[in-house]
Order: structure tokens, then sequence, then C-alpha cells
């Protein structure tokens, strides 16, 4: 599901193709209506070989699919065929197009589900065997095709996976009810509810796949066991959904795990109907289960979990298409060579993360001890690679090698990006950029990680702002998904290219943002933070505050997070960002209370809460005067009477509020990049869809009209509807 999905609208209806019958196979294709070859068809030594031909990735449209049921149909008919091989063309089958998810009624939703299950128990039931020849990877409906067929055969770097629980809907064409038969039911709930890909090795030991053989003798070993299994007769066929399960032990499993799905996914349906519907099947036999499941995927297609985690899987596929910059026909330059200046926390995580993916870096420091420390610091990050079993320490030496400790700018001509992670103050900055204009190429793109500062005021020393950016990588850089590119307006098209190659080669997803004081993710959350201490002003409790918040989906509420990123770190932010936007700041002096008393979070030990080791405790005896002598300052106002769903409201709507003045004053392309921004570098919860979705579920209309009854009775800009989000509403 990782690769760019067509829009093809494949789950919004498998109406099988009426295209003419063709019973003799030879070597002809089967084609959709358009007269596009989407299943090629060749037919040797008695075995007909169907190769899946839709690029990208064998979407599973309903062409696609109508042209697989003809394809078999008529490879059962022509007499000369003995078995068949099902394959695809460069991949197996990256599963259904998701595009169409939610574009669908109920009625059209259930019709093409129990079309397509009725094929693949046709197949599965069928006459002659088919065996599945399985390259790249099989994914959701992929996956659940492949197992529809009597054997299946793979290569060493084949993934297999039912991801659908990331879509908020389950595996809709029998997978919750083969798979459980395939391989261990424990493994079965395992790949479901984590959605877990399994590599071909893992497959086989488990019994997804029947062998695993070379790439280049993938389709001769598959014919030789379609042959095989048509001399051994149908009796010795392995037809998933008759195989038999030990009822009572896997049913301990199943119930075990909808235990902890009740306790972990308390706000989100689709866990629970995908256990119960693998119950039903162990239960009741396969046929009911498959009714159990046909009914619980089209009951959650019109969720709102699956409505915003669909959106959010798409919001993730079209950050890289920036209108003006990608569709010029530009190329990436690879970026083969970097330098990163600053070793601490951050510049280690972003020199680790490009060693990772194969870029030579320069680490540069203003002295050996800081030097020593930050390679000290990438080390640690690479060998919690090492301790975590996803790499050897023989592979970690080798990437080691790539990093180039340094404290000076000798051999920088080479270098095609440096990224500047030095201390947060602006003459430092504008120093650093204009001593790289002169040990650079022309052509190298220069680069600050700032999480605040302007960039062109960063730059504005230099005569190179063409190739100047913000790349804002989050904590930990070698961990964090999201990378912030933050362009000017005199950015050149190819470095925003070349930048989002850069993204692409670390495995990151990229939004490129303008150019503002805290950009996109650091300029949103900021009233979030805001409406946190409001609140805590007038008597609502800190810890009753996270937990709200916490219970919604966020990883951890504002005072715990603030105690993690420093209480230090968020008042410099804050006051930053508060500064740039002096109309709407909510100023209290919480945290700056805070910081007068030490407590600066989990770096002191002490912080909103006390520390035992890494377990945060509240401390509210401790918190009590601080908290008095903000609500002091903030003019003691009446003690609040509200309820938790409100407290969500009050720090959740802001953020909205505020991604909807980013999006007026065009700093994204599309609402749903904001999105981006929160899920992947805020935690926001994916199954609200991204702060954007989340109002757009809850209705423009109720979140504007809190916003301003809460601006009415508070009187505070904080709270004040922007323009935007009112027009979003129809109220103006």
């Amino acid at each position: 599901m990782d690769a760019q999905l067509r829009r093809t609208n494949a789950i919004a209806g498998h109406i099988i193709n009426s295209a003419e019958k063709n019973s003799s196979l030879s070597t002809e294709s089967v084609a959709a209506s358009t007269g596009k070859e989407l299943v090629q068809v060749a037919v040797r030594n008695g075995v007909a070989v169907l190769t899946l031909n839709s690029p990208p990735v064998n979407a599973l449209s309903a062409p696609l699919l109508a042209a697989i049921q003809k394809a078999y149909e008529a490879a059962v008919s022509d007499s000369n065929v003995k078995a068949i091989v099902l394959t695809g063309a460069k991949t197996f089958s990256g599963g259904a197009d998701v595009t169409g998810f939610t574009s669908v009624n109920d009625k059209q939703m259930n019709e093409s589900v129990q079309r397509v299950n009725d094929f693949f128990v046709k197949m599965e039931n069928g006459p002659k065997p088919v065996v599945a020849a399985i390259d790249g990877f099989a994914l959701g409906g992929g996956l659940e095709l492949a197992m529809s067929t009597h054997a299946r055969l793979c290569t060493p770097t084949t993934s297999l996976s039912l991801p659908e629980l990331n879509l908020g809907i389950i595996p809709g064409y029998g997978g919750t009810q083969r798979l459980p038969r395939l391989v261990p039911v424990s493994k079965a709930v395992e790949m479901i509810l984590k959605s877990a890909p399994v590599k071909a090795k893992e497959a086989e030991e488990i019994g997804l796949v029947d062998g695993v053989v070379p790439k280049n003798d993938l389709l001769q070993a598959a014919e030789a066991k379609a042959l095989e299994l048509a001399k051994a007769g149908s009796s010795h066929w392995k037809k998933s959904l008759s195989i038999e399960v030990d009822k009572e032990s896997s049913l301990q499993v199943l119930d075990f795990a909808l235990k902890q799905v009740a306790k972990v996914a308390k706000n989100v349906p689709h866990p629970k109907v995908a256990l119960e519907a693998i119950r039903e099947g162990l239960v009741n036999g396969p046929v009911k289960g498959l009714e159990k499941e046909r009914n619980g995927i089209v009951g959650l297609m019109s969720s709102p979990t699956t409505r915003a985690l669909v959106s959010f899987f798409l919001a993730t596929k079209s950050t890289n298409k920036v209108p003006g910059v990608t569709d010029k026909g530009l190329k990436p330059n690879d970026v083969k060579v970097a330098a990163v200046i600053g070793g601490g926390t951050m510049g280690s995580g972003i020199a680790t993360a490009l060693i990772l993916s194969g870029v030579t870096t320069y680490l540069k420091e203003i002295n050996q001890k800081f030097l020593d420390a930050g390679v000290e610091r990438v080390k640690g990050n690479v060998m919690g690679r090492v301790k975590k079993g996803k790499m050897t320490e023989e592979q970690m030496a080798k990437v080691m090698t790539l990093l180039k400790p340094t404290l000076s700018y000798d051999g920088w001509k080479e270098v095609n990006i440096v990224i500047e992670a030095a201390l947060e103050d602006i003459p430092l900055k504008q120093k650093i950029f204009a001593e790289l204009e002169g040990v650079t190429s022309s052509n190298c793109i220069l680069a600050s990680n700032t999480s605040t500062i302007n960039i062109e005021q960063i730059g504005e020393k230099t005569k190179s702002a063409d190739r100047i950016v913000g790349l804002h990588f989050f904590s930990p850089a070698h961990v964090m998904p999201l990378l912030e590119i933050i362009r000017t307006p005199k950015s050149s098209a190819q470095v925003l290219v070349d930048t989002l190659g850069l993204a692409a080669k670390l495995r990151k997803t990229p939004v490129v943002v303008g150019n503002c004081v805290g950009f996109t993710a650091n300029r949103i959350f900021a009233p979030y933070s805001q409406a946190a201490a409001f609140l805590v002003d007038r008597g609502v409790d800190v810890y009753r505050i996270d937990k709200a918040i916490e219970s919604f989906g966020m990883p951890m509420g504002p005072f715990k997070m603030s105690d993690l990123s420093g209480v230090d770190i968020g008042v410099y932010v804050g006051n930053i960002i508060g500064g740039a936007y002096p109309d709407r700041v909510y100023k209290s002096t919480l945290t700056q209370n805070m910081v007068k008393g030490g407590r600066l979070g989990q770096k002191t030990k002490a912080g909103f809460y006390k520390y035992e080791g890494r377990k945060a405790v509240p401390d509210q005896a401790a918190l009590d005067p601080i908290l008095a002598e903000s609500r002091k300052a903030a003019g003691n106002p009446p003690a609040l009477d509200i309820s938790d769903e409100e407290i969500v409201q009050m720090l959740m709507y802001p953020i909205a509020n505020e991604g909807s003045r980013v999006l007026e004053e065009g700093h994204v392309n599309q609402s749903s990049d904001i999105d981006v921004c929160g899920v992947m570098g805020y935690g926001y919860p994916a199954y609200r869809g991204g702060p954007m979705k989340f109002a757009e579920l809850e209705g423009y209309n109720k979140v504007a009209g809190k916003l301003n009854e809460w601006h009415q009775k508070f009187k505070h800009p904080l709270f004040k509807p922007s323009n935007h989000l009112l027009k979003l509403a129809g109220k103006k």
C-alpha cells in the first residue's frame, strides 16, 4: 500500500466486465472494455499463466478483477489447460485502490464485496488448480486473492500483509477467514490487528506460502507445482476455507485479543469488528464468517474512523506533489554527500538519518569536545538499531564509515547539501550561512533546521537566496517521519525538487510549507498549548487536562509533552511564536514560573510531574503554589465548570482554527498537508484524520460556533474564529 495507487475507484463497484467472452486462450490477452491488456495470458505445457498487468501496483480495480475472472473462466473452459498460474507484472498486487472507499453507499459496497467473494470461492472450489506466483508484494486484497488459490510460491524479497486496519476497515475479500486457517491463529490476529507484513522466509515457516524460490525460477516452479497438483487430484489441493483449526485454543487466543483491544483501542471500532469476524468463522464455519466479514466492512465503510484514516492515507501520498514545482518535469539530483553543522541532539539525529540512508555525511562542530560528543550521539543512535535487531554490528561498522567528523570546511566543495543545526541564534546562523556560501559549490543546497526563525532572515547576508531552504526535522530526527520543507519566495523549483528527493531517500514524508514564524506544525499547535494554560489559569486541573487529551488519542497531554521537550524550550519557542502573532496570543505566566522554580521537565526530574526513572508521577503539592501564582497573574478568574469533552474541544478546535489561517495565507497547498503535519509531527491521532479533517468531521459550523461562543464568553482573541473558518462554516 506504500506505492502510489491509481485513482480507479476500485472498490466503488466490482462490476464484472461485459467484454466478449474468449474461450480460446492460446497466447492472447484478456482486456477490459478500454482495450488495455489488464491480464496477459499465455499457455505453456498445459498451464495457463495469467499475468496481472495494471501498473504501477496491480491495484484491484473493477476492470482488473473483471479481467482476472474472465481469464480464469476461459482457462477453466479450455480443454488444453490442465492448471493455472496467477502472477503479476513487476509485482503481484498492492490490493484495492482506496480512493473510492468512502464514495459508495452500503448497498453498492455489499454487492461489490459479495461479487468478489463469490469469485474467490468459485476459484478455490474450481475444477482446475491455481497457483499464485508472488514477487514484490501481495497486500490486502492482493493477498486475499493469493490465499484463494491452492498453493503459493514467492521470491525471497516478497512482502505479504493485510494492512486494512490502517484504513479503518477490515479485510473484506475473505482475509479474516482464510488467514487464520493457513497460519496459526495467533499469527493471523497479529498480522490483521497490527497490519504487520511478513517476509518470504517467515511466510514459508508459518504456512502462508508453500515455497520460496529465486525470482528467475518463480514461474517455472509455479507451473511445475500447478501440474503436480493437477496430477494429484483435487483431494490433495489446499483449499484454505476447508482447513480445520483447533477451535478451543483458537477461541482462547481471540478472547484474549478482544480483551486487549477493549483496553487499547477504545476510540475505534474496526479492531473489534475484525476479531468478531474471525470468531464467527471459527464457531459457525467460513460461510457465516464471510457473511460477518462482509457486514463488518460494509458497516465500517461510512464510519468517521474510516473516513479519517482513508483521508490521512491519501494525504500522505499527496504531499510530494507541489504545484509549480513538481509539475515542471524536473528530476531530483541525488544527494550523495551531505554536511551537518552542529552535533547536538538534532544535528546528530539528522546525521544519523543521512548515514543510515547511505549518504556520506560531514559532521562539523566548533571544538573537539563537542565533536566527540556528537559522534558518540550518532553511534548511540545507530547502536539502538543493533539492540533492536534491525542491524548487525558489522552493518553498523559499515554505516559509521560514512560519518566524517570535522572541525573545518575542508572538502566541502563536494557537498550536495548542508543542513545547519546550530543554536537558535539569528546572528550565529547568519554568520554560518555567509561562510557556507564561500566554501561550498554554487549548486549546493543550504538548509537550516530551525524550528522558528524566518528562513529569509537567516540567509539575508548571502547572495544565494535561491538555494536556501528550511529543513525542519522532528526529534528524534532519525526516527520521526515528518520533514517540513520551508520554501521562500526565492527558493528555486530545482532546489525544492532536490529536497523532496532527499526526503524520499531518508524515508520521510515531506510537507512543503511557506516561510512564516513557526512554519506549519509548530504554529498550529501554539494555540493548543495556550488553551491548556488558559484552562489551568481558570482552575482546571493539569492532570485532568492531560488525561482528557490522552483519552482523545494524543500520545500524551500538553503538560506531559512540555516536560518531555523541556519547559524552558516551550517558553523560548512560545515567546517567538507569540511575538509573531500578538493579536491572538494568550500570555500565561505558568511555564515561566515553572522555569523560575527550576522545574524544567524530565531533564531536571521535575516539571508538571515528578519523575521516578521515566515514570511520570503527579506532583500536586509542589505544583499548587506555582499554579496559584499563575492564576493570580491572570487576575484570579472564576473557576470553570467544564466537561472532559469541552476540555478536548477547547484545545483541539484552536489547532484547526490556526490551521485555517495557515491555509488562507497560502503557506500550504491543501488542508490535508496540515493534517500530515499534525499526525506525523505531533502525534495527532491518525484515526481522527488530523486537525483539519477532525474539524470537518465535527462540522465546521459546530467548530466555528463553539469558538465564537468562547470568544464572546471570555473576551479573548485566542478563540476568535478565523475568516477562513467562518467561510468554511458558511457564516461569512
